[in-house]
């Protein structure tokens, strides 16, 4: 699980050059924004941390245990495990041999962005790993923002609502696929608004402007397809043609600009989160989520409508 927040699951593998002679604790130091659990041993029914090889890489995966691992047996399993941010500090009886590879899986939670740093260390026995490589989380390589047209509120009642075009700017790590040969959709952009505001549709069908950052012309739109769903809170933006978003994984990333057409609230409100997910497929399960990014919203105010000159002095200084 590599989105930004979430609770994730880490399968860590080391070998001993000594071996230990008394009960000792291991230090797994994570990357900065990492966070282990008070107590990351967990219990029976709730387990942190798992040494057994039937569940290290997943429930009843013992038979595809890999042959380069020694089984841990449960007799050394470690027996506690206390999480202090970003360090796991395990308690492990003696019993572990040298120069054989063990494994163990440890829960945690992800940080909100890839940490500059993405390095993690394993200090046991007086023996400590180089830094090894951790893995990128999966959000917008620059800071997602929103800009609206106007900040002014709806008059609300009889009165037709202001449209307001609100231009989200993003550049994603993960790519945003076409639509493939073997179905109607590819993948999808998802857009999710404070309640209050609504998206401007028509039978919920909606309509946005894509681009490239600085384009003269967006995405066509016969390679989108735009919904909002019954809350007129959710974007969805299906890719239906051959083009692709591309994320900077792919070598190719780019920035775009997506204009998406809002009313806002009849009332003032506070600034809220707006947010952007994008997903390989566009059924949109979690499995295929892509990027997140949680965008800094805007304040909501009251309209200017009406607004006079004064002259108490009935000073004119023209012929009227």
């Amino acid at each position: 699980e590599d989105r930004p927040g979430y609770t994730n699951n880490l399968v860590i593998e080391f070998e001993l050059n000594t071996r230990p002679d008394v009960d000792m604790q291991m230090l797994l130091k994570a990357p900065l924004g990492f966070e282990f659990e008070d107590d990351c041993l967990g219990t029976s029914a709730d387990p942190r941390l798992i040494t057994n090889y039937n569940s290290v890489f997943g429930e009843n995966t013992g038979g595809d245990w890999p042959s380069d691992l020694t089984v841990w047996l449960d007799l050394y399993a470690p027996t506690a495990c206390t999480g202090d941010g970003r360090d796991a500090i395990i308690t492990i009886p003696v019993g572990l041999e040298l120069q054989v590879r063990y494994a163990f899986r440890i829960r945690v939670q992800n940080p909100t962005a890839s940490p500059d740093w993405n390095k993690w260390t394993v200090t046991y026995n007086d023996e400590s790993s180089d830094p090894f490589a951790g893995f990128s989380i999966w959000t917008s390589v620059s800071t997602a923002t929103v800009d609206p047209v106007t900040y002014s509120r709806n008059q609300g009642g009889t009165v037709d609502p202001i449209v307001n075009p609100v231009t989200i700017t993003f550049q994603p790590y993960k790519s945003v696929p076409a639509k493939p040969d073997d179905d109607d959709r590819g993948g999808c952009i998802r857009v999710e608004i404070p309640s209050g505001f609504q998206f401007v549709h028509e039978n919920y069908a909606c309509e946005v402007d894509l681009r490239v950052t600085g384009a003269s012309s967006s995405i066509a739109s016969r390679h989108l397809e735009c919904e909002v769903d019954s809350t007129l809170t959710k974007l969805n933006l299906y890719m239906v043609g051959s083009v692709q978003i591309y994320g900077e994984e792919s070598g190719s990333g780019q920035e775009y600009q997506l204009i998406v057409y809002v009313y806002n609230p009849t009332a003032p409100q506070s600034a809220a989160d707006w947010y952007l997910y994008t997903y390989e497929v566009w059924t949109r399960e979690s499995e295929y989520s892509l990027d997140e990014s949680t965008m800094t919203g805007f304040a909501v105010i009251n309209d200017l409508w009406k607004f006079t000159v004064s002259n108490p002095n009935s000073v004119q200084n023209g012929n009227v």
